[in-house]
């Protein structure tokens, strides 16, 4: 099984594979990607190395990323307008894409930067700078859930299947031993921050911390 990857560097579709799976990632095919994506990055990863999808992946893709991707301003239609759900947001927001959602939160791309945005918290603290800089960051952040947060923290929320999932794909699954909650949450925002240093400045990813030290 591959080790996470460290740092801020670009992530490979075999460093991807290693840790979710070859069966773990969704790639979009070239012509399925909405006009608004114009970002070469962002098209190069969608295509060639893929989203993390798998039973355990705390980000669930949107279900229509396989299919080309909605805008941000159709995500809560016919229902609610993208105004009344979140508030503050840039005007250029109405055409950010749908990535999918991590526990109820967004996560939203900038088709024109290559940018990932999450929609929660304060709108200043929330949109003043993307969450991640690129796909290749929210990759790196999605692999910070390692084997003993999702053993040791997660177990009782996997079902058998998914339990299953983790021992045969997770690296280090069956060594992973007791260890202190505030230690396993502590080094769990460490690899947060290699991944993508101010990270834990970010509302959306403060939330998800937020839940792992105190509860959902």
């Amino acid at each position: 099984m591959a080790e996470p990857a460290p740092g801020t560097g670009p992530v490979t579709r075999e460093a991807l594979e290693g840790f979710f799976g070859a069966d773990g990632l969704l790639r979009v095919p070239a012509e399925r990607l909405p006009a608004g994506l114009t970002d070469p990055g962002a098209r190069a990863f969608l295509t060639g190395i893929g989203l993390p999808r798998t039973p355990v992946t705390p980000l669930e893709p949107d279900s229509h990323v396989e299919q080309g991707m909605i805008r941000l301003a159709d995500l809560y239609l016919p229902h609610y307008r993208l105004s009344e759900m979140h508030h503050g947001l840039p005007a250029e927001a109405d055409d950010w894409l749908v990535l999918g959602v991590h526990g109820e939160v967004p996560f939203a791309l900038d088709g024109a930067s290559g940018a990932v945005y999450t929609l929660a918290g304060d709108p200043e603290q929330a949109y003043s700078r993307p969450a991640h800089r690129d796909l290749h960051s929210l990759a790196r952040c999605l692999m910070a859930y390692d084997a003993e947060v999702m053993k040791l923290v997660f177990a009782d929320f996997l079902d058998e299947d998914q339990t299953a999932w983790c021992a045969d794909r997770l690296p280090h699954w069956d060594e992973i031993e007791d260890a202190e909650h505030e230690d396993i949450i502590d080094r769990f925002a460490a690899r947060l921050e290699t991944a993508e240093p101010g990270i834990l400045g970010n509302p959306g990813w403060q939330g998800a911390v937020h839940a792992l030290r105190y509860g959902f």
